[in-house]
Protein backbone atom coordinates (compact mmCIF):
# COMPACT_ATOMS: atom_id res chain seq x y z
CA UNK A 1 0.00 0.00 0.00
CA UNK A 2 1.33 3.41 -0.95
CA UNK A 3 1.58 6.20 1.68
CA UNK A 4 -0.88 8.38 -0.24
CA UNK A 5 -3.42 5.50 -0.21
CA UNK A 6 -3.04 5.19 3.55
CA UNK A 7 -3.53 8.95 4.01
CA UNK A 8 -6.67 8.82 1.88
CA UNK A 9 -8.04 5.98 4.01
CA UNK A 10 -7.24 7.77 7.26
CA UNK A 11 -8.75 11.09 6.13
CA UNK A 12 -12.00 9.38 5.07
CA UNK A 13 -14.71 9.54 7.67
CA UNK A 14 -15.75 6.17 8.94
CA UNK A 15 -19.34 5.56 9.95
CA UNK A 16 -19.73 2.20 11.75
CA UNK A 17 -22.85 0.14 11.23
CA UNK A 18 -25.53 0.73 13.88
CA UNK A 19 -25.52 -2.96 14.84
CA UNK A 20 -21.79 -2.78 15.60
CA UNK A 21 -22.28 0.32 17.75
CA UNK A 22 -25.12 -1.32 19.71
CA UNK A 23 -23.14 -4.53 20.22
CA UNK A 24 -20.08 -2.61 21.46
CA UNK A 25 -22.18 -0.52 23.86
CA UNK A 26 -23.84 -3.64 25.30
CA UNK A 27 -20.45 -5.20 25.94
CA UNK A 28 -19.11 -2.05 27.56
CA UNK A 29 -22.19 -1.80 29.81
CA UNK A 30 -21.56 -5.38 30.89
CA UNK A 31 -18.15 -4.31 32.18
CA UNK A 32 -19.57 -1.59 34.47
CA UNK A 33 -18.86 -2.19 38.12
CA UNK A 34 -15.97 -4.59 37.49
CA UNK A 35 -12.94 -3.65 39.54
CA UNK A 36 -10.42 -5.25 37.19
CA UNK A 37 -11.37 -5.47 33.53
CA UNK A 38 -8.76 -8.18 32.95
CA UNK A 39 -9.83 -10.45 35.81
CA UNK A 40 -11.51 -13.61 34.59
CA UNK A 41 -15.24 -13.94 35.16
CA UNK A 42 -14.75 -17.49 36.41
CA UNK A 43 -11.40 -18.03 38.21
CA UNK A 44 -11.71 -21.83 37.84
CA UNK A 45 -11.78 -21.35 34.05
CA UNK A 46 -8.38 -19.63 34.14
CA UNK A 47 -6.97 -22.45 36.29
CA UNK A 48 -8.38 -25.14 33.99
CA UNK A 49 -7.06 -23.38 30.89
CA UNK A 50 -3.61 -22.99 32.44
CA UNK A 51 -3.54 -26.67 33.41
CA UNK A 52 -4.49 -27.71 29.88
CA UNK A 53 -1.80 -25.50 28.36
CA UNK A 54 0.86 -26.90 30.70
CA UNK A 55 -0.26 -30.45 29.90
CA UNK A 56 -0.16 -29.77 26.15
CA UNK A 57 3.25 -28.10 26.36
CA UNK A 58 4.66 -31.03 28.34
CA UNK A 59 3.10 -33.53 25.90
CA UNK A 60 4.53 -31.64 22.93
CA UNK A 61 7.91 -31.62 24.65
CA UNK A 62 7.84 -35.38 25.00
CA UNK A 63 6.58 -35.85 21.44
CA UNK A 64 9.31 -33.67 19.95
CA UNK A 65 11.98 -34.90 22.34
CA UNK A 66 12.40 -31.62 24.19
CA UNK A 67 11.27 -32.65 27.67
CA UNK A 68 13.97 -33.17 30.24
CA UNK A 69 15.06 -36.77 30.53
CA UNK A 70 18.12 -38.74 31.60
CA UNK A 71 21.15 -38.58 29.37
CA UNK A 72 20.84 -40.52 26.12
CA UNK A 73 23.66 -42.96 26.94
CA UNK A 74 22.15 -43.78 30.35
CA UNK A 75 18.76 -44.49 28.77
CA UNK A 76 20.07 -46.94 26.14
CA UNK A 77 20.63 -50.68 26.33
CA UNK A 78 23.43 -52.29 24.34
CA UNK A 79 22.25 -55.29 22.32
CA UNK A 80 24.44 -57.73 20.38
CA UNK A 81 23.12 -58.93 17.03
CA UNK A 82 24.81 -61.81 15.23
CA UNK A 83 24.26 -63.80 12.06
CA UNK A 84 25.83 -66.87 10.46
CA UNK A 85 26.36 -65.84 6.84
CA UNK A 86 29.32 -67.68 5.32
CA UNK A 87 30.53 -66.47 1.95
CA UNK A 88 29.11 -62.94 2.30
CA UNK A 89 31.31 -59.94 1.52
CA UNK A 90 29.40 -57.60 3.80
CA UNK A 91 26.50 -57.84 6.21
CA UNK A 92 24.56 -54.96 7.80
CA UNK A 93 21.82 -54.58 10.38
CA UNK A 94 18.77 -52.40 9.63
CA UNK A 95 15.80 -51.68 11.87
CA UNK A 96 13.46 -49.24 13.55
CA UNK A 97 16.27 -48.26 15.90
CA UNK A 98 18.56 -47.31 12.96
CA UNK A 99 15.79 -45.55 11.01
CA UNK A 100 16.26 -48.43 8.54
CA UNK A 101 19.75 -47.25 7.61
CA UNK A 102 22.26 -50.11 7.29
CA UNK A 103 24.74 -50.45 10.15
CA UNK A 104 27.78 -52.50 9.02
CA UNK A 105 28.45 -55.70 10.95
CA UNK A 106 31.92 -57.03 11.71
CA UNK A 107 33.14 -60.40 10.44
CA UNK A 108 34.21 -62.58 13.36
CA UNK A 109 36.43 -64.97 11.41
CA UNK A 110 36.47 -67.49 8.61
CA UNK A 111 33.36 -69.37 9.83
CA UNK A 112 31.00 -66.68 8.50
CA UNK A 113 29.86 -65.23 11.83
CA UNK A 114 28.98 -61.53 11.75
CA UNK A 115 28.15 -59.32 14.72
CA UNK A 116 27.39 -55.76 15.72
CA UNK A 117 26.50 -54.12 19.03
CA UNK A 118 23.99 -51.27 18.99
CA UNK A 119 22.45 -49.16 21.73
CA UNK A 120 18.65 -49.19 21.75
CA UNK A 121 16.14 -47.44 24.02
CA UNK A 122 14.75 -49.92 26.56
CA UNK A 123 11.11 -50.90 27.00
CA UNK A 124 10.09 -51.36 23.40
CA UNK A 125 9.52 -53.73 20.50
CA UNK A 126 11.74 -53.17 17.49
CA UNK A 127 11.65 -54.59 13.97
CA UNK A 128 14.90 -55.39 12.16
CA UNK A 129 16.49 -57.26 9.23
CA UNK A 130 19.94 -58.20 8.01
CA UNK A 131 21.16 -56.86 4.66
CA UNK A 132 23.45 -59.29 2.81
CA UNK A 133 25.97 -57.85 0.32
CA UNK A 134 23.83 -54.70 0.05
CA UNK A 135 21.06 -56.55 -1.82
CA UNK A 136 19.23 -59.32 0.00
CA UNK A 137 17.22 -58.61 3.15
CA UNK A 138 16.76 -61.57 5.50
CA UNK A 139 15.18 -61.93 8.95
CA UNK A 140 17.17 -63.13 11.92
CA UNK A 141 16.93 -66.96 11.91
CA UNK A 142 17.30 -66.95 15.71
CA UNK A 143 14.52 -64.42 16.38
CA UNK A 144 11.56 -65.72 18.36
CA UNK A 145 9.15 -63.13 16.94
CA UNK A 146 8.55 -62.14 13.32
CA UNK A 147 6.09 -59.89 11.55
CA UNK A 148 5.16 -59.21 7.92
CA UNK A 149 6.21 -55.67 6.97
CA UNK A 150 3.56 -55.27 4.28
CA UNK A 151 6.22 -54.84 1.56
CA UNK A 152 6.97 -58.47 0.88
CA UNK A 153 9.50 -59.06 3.67
CA UNK A 154 9.35 -60.69 7.05
CA UNK A 155 10.90 -58.59 9.81
CA UNK A 156 12.39 -59.99 12.98
CA UNK A 157 11.16 -58.44 16.21
CA UNK A 158 13.12 -57.92 19.41
CA UNK A 159 11.48 -56.92 22.67
CA UNK A 160 13.63 -55.09 25.20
Amino acid sequence: MKPEDLEALLSHEFEPRPALVQSTLRRLRGLEGRKNLFAPRAPWLLAATTACLVFLAFGAGIWFGRASRPSESAALTEIRFSLQAPGMGQVALMGDFTQWKPVPMKSMGSLGEWEVRVKIPPHGRYRYLFLLDGKEMVPDPNATMRVDDGYGHINSVIKI
